[in-house]
């Protein structure tokens, strides 16, 4: 299932009421996971566009399943959607799909880099 353009712009692209909950409500922890989660990011984006390009869905989907995961454990909707559709386009073996959705989850990652570092973690303790 995959959703439309309209509602994929519309996910937030952070929830952090529901990532905190996710980590117990230790604000610390939490910051200390989307930290990591925002330096393994560019690695699985060029792993996810290498594999568009040489055509390897059977990669491109596994990456796409981990990049899912590590996004709605801690809450970054717009690009677990994404992610989604990446896998599911895989699956279908289409790479013309994947192709735009590579250009969206690129959006994606800017605008939750952006969330992310204006959180002020300060407000928590």
């Amino acid at each position: 299932m995959t959703m439309n353009d309209s509602n994929q712009t519309d996910a937030p692209c952070l929830d952090l009421t529901e990532a905190l909950d996710r980590a117990m409500g230790d604000a610390p922890f939490l910051e200390m996971l989307l930290g990591e989660y925002l330096q393994k990011l560019p690695d699985m984006v060029a792993s996810l566009k290498s594999a568009v390009q040489s055509n390897e869905t059977e990669k491109l989907k596994n990456i796409a399943h981990t990049l899912k995961g590590m996004s709605a454990n801690l809450g970054c909707s717009s690009i677990q959607q994404i992610a989604m559709d990446l896998e599911g386009a895989a699956s279908k073996l289409d790479l013309n799909t994947c192709g735009g959705l590579l250009t969206k989850l690129d959006q994606a990652v800017q605008k939750t880099k952006t969330h992310i570092a204006q959180i002020d973690w300060s407000a928590f303790s």
